[in-house]
C-alpha cells in the first residue's frame, strides 16, 4: 500500500477514490489472507495466560502498517504500577500536501481494536455453534 501513501492522485476526488477502489479490489486476496492470519491470533485480552498473544497481534498490525508505508510506527506501554496493560499500536503519515486551492488536508484518526473477547457459552449459543478459527492459508 505504500505506493498509494505515496502517489500523488491528480484529478478529482472521483478519480482518487476509483483508484482506491481499484487497487482495494486488485489486492482483496491478500487483504482477505492477512486478516485471517491476525484472526488466528487469539489475543484474549482478559485472558492473562494470552498476553503474549496480545502482544503478537500488536506487532502484526504494526508491521502491516510499517508495510503500507507508515510512519514512526511503535508500540506504546500501557503498564502502571498497578496495572500490566497491552501495548496501544502507533503510527502515522504526515506528508499531505494542501489541495490545489491551498486549503490543508483534513487529519484522519483511525482507531480500532486489535484484540478479542473470549468465546463464552451463553444460551443463545450452544457448543455446535462456537466459533472457529479462519481457514488455514493456502
Amino acid at each position: 500500500m505504500s505506493d498509494v501513501i505515496g502517489s500523488e492522485v491528480t484529478g478529482s476526488k472521483v478519480a482518487g477514490s476509483e483508484a482506491a477502489v481499484a487497487y482495494a479490489r486488485e489486492q482483496g486476496g491478500r487483504f482477505v489472507e492477512e486478516l485471517k492470519e491476525l484472526l488466528r491470533i487469539p489475543s484474549v485480552s482478559t485472558a492473562p495466560e494470552h498476553a503474549g498473544d496480545v502482544r503478537r497481534a500488536a506487532e502484526f498490525v504494526a508491521d502491516g502498517l510499517r508495510a503500507a508505508g507508515m510512519e514512526h510506527v511503535r508500540l506504546i506501554e500501557t503498564d502502571s504500577a498497578t496495572h500490566t496493560g497491552h501495548p496501544l499500536v502507533y503510527a502515522d503519515w504526515l506528508h499531505a500536501e494542501p489541495s490545489a486551492d491551498g486549503k490543508p488536508k483534513p487529519t484522519v484518526l483511525l482507531y480500532g481494536h486489535y484484540d478479542v473477547q473470549p468465546a463464552e457459552p451463553s444460551p443463545s449459543r450452544s457448543a455446535a455453534h462456537a466459533p472457529s478459527p479462519p481457514p488455514a492459508a493456502r
